[in-house]
Formats: structure tokens, sequence, C-alpha cells
């Protein structure tokens, strides 16, 4: 079955070699449901996503929470290096799945160059996005930062092979998109409310539907091509 899914999941990158090399890190499979904790999430793991979305986020002294960060079918969800592996957790958003791979069984895997370079390519476009999302929420308007948050999402669903066209599953509440903007709960409705209204995306809860790509793409690459719009919440 891990080899299956290791097949599935990075099939594309890894020749049939590598993924057999790659078998024996893969040390468990779990099976989540929505706003389930993923246990023993800590620094001597990678979590492969199989199915489904998670996230990993953390809880502030004053109760409120943040995610930090939301992985997809074929990506890896690690902790920060803080040295604090009880600072951050891993929850599933709707029914998802994960392999566990075995961090030290992995770095003994990196004399295989395809393995040690999908590893980089990995890191590469994460330090990527979490530096493009850190501008976006240090200096985007409400609008931009959804806008970037949904096409962003759309993006990883259609390289996960789980998108048709621009629509995609994404079984989030408002709460979770607060906490990925760092907006509001108010501020989140009144934004969804905007782009719904001026027919740039629908979502349901479980669905987005992007309406119209180049529009909300301009919103969310801080162009000021709708200024009206950007200044609308």
């Amino acid at each position: 079955m891990q080899t299956d899914i290791l097949t599935s999941a990075l099939g594309d990158e890894l020749s049939d070699p590598a993924l057999e090399m790659l078998r024996p890190a893969a040390v468990g499979f779990r099976e989540l449901e929505g706003g389930e904790d993923l246990e023993d999430f800590s620094q001597d793991h990678l979590h492969l996503v199989c199915d489904g979305w998670v996230y990993q986020y953390a809880t502030l002294s004053d109760g409120r929470w943040v995610i930090t960060r939301l992985a997809t079918r074929g990506e890896m969800i690690t902790p920060p290096r803080t040295g604090d592996d009880d600072a951050f957790a891993v929850a599933a958003m709707g029914s998802a799945s994960v392999l566990v791979i075995d961090r030290a069984a992995l770095s003994r895997l990196y004399r295989d160059n395809s393995i040690r370079n999908m590893m980089l390519k990995r890191r590469r476009a994460e330090d990527d996005d979490n530096a493009r999302w850190h501008v976006m929420c240090m200096a985007g308007t409400a609008i931009e930062r959804m806008a970037f948050l949904f096409l962003n999402l759309a993006e990883r669903a259609r390289r996960a092979g789980i998108a048709q066209g621009w629509s995609f599953p994404f079984p989030a509440t408002q709460a979770h998109l607060a906490a990925l903007t760092g907006l509001s709960a108010v501020h989140t409705n009144r934004t969804l409310q905007v782009l719904r209204q001026k027919g740039l995306l629908n979502w349901d809860g479980r669905r987005v539907d992007i309406l119209a790509e180049d529009r909300l793409r301009a919103l969310g690459s801080f162009s000021t091509a709708d200024e009206n719009l950007i200044t609308a919440v």
C-alpha cells in the first residue's frame, strides 16, 4: 500500500528505483477526520499528504491561533526547526490522509541524486511561498490577501491533480481563512462577500470556484488595476 501511495504522490518526480529506495523510510499511515490533530508531530518525521488538506498551526498565549502552513496531495509538512516540538500542531481540514516518513532514514538516502534534488526543489518552493506570503500578510489589503490565498490554493490543487479547471475542493471554515490571512472574523466575512458580489469566486465551505482568474490574479499580485475593489473593505 505504501508503495502505491508513494508512486501516486511522487511518481512524477522520482524514478522507480528511487521510489523503492524511499519505501523503507515510510513508517506509518494516518487517516484523519476534519479538525483532528495529527499525533506524534515532531522533528523526527516528515509527513507526505496523500489526500485532502492539512494545516500546521500555532496557538498564541491569548488563545488566538494562526495557520502557518498548508499542504495538499503530494506535498510534505514538518515542524519548523524552533527547538520546541510542542509549539506547532497539524490538523486535517476535512478528511485527509498522510504518510509518515522517518527523517533520519530519508537523510541517509540523500546519496541518491534524484531524492536529494526533489527535497531541495521542494524546500526552495516552500521558501518562495513563505516569502511571498509574508510580504502579502505584511503589506496586502484584505482583498489582496484573500485573492492571493485563493490563487495559491488553486495553483497547488491543479499541481496535485485535484482541480477541475479553476474549481477545486477546499473543506474549510471562515475561521480557517481568518487564521490563514491574519484578518478578523468580521473582516474575513466582509471580504468574501465582496469577492462573491464582484463575480470573482464562489466558495461554499466545501469547494472553491474561481470565476475570473485574471482579475483575481491582478488583485493577488498587488496590481492597482481595480483600485475601487482593493479599497472596498
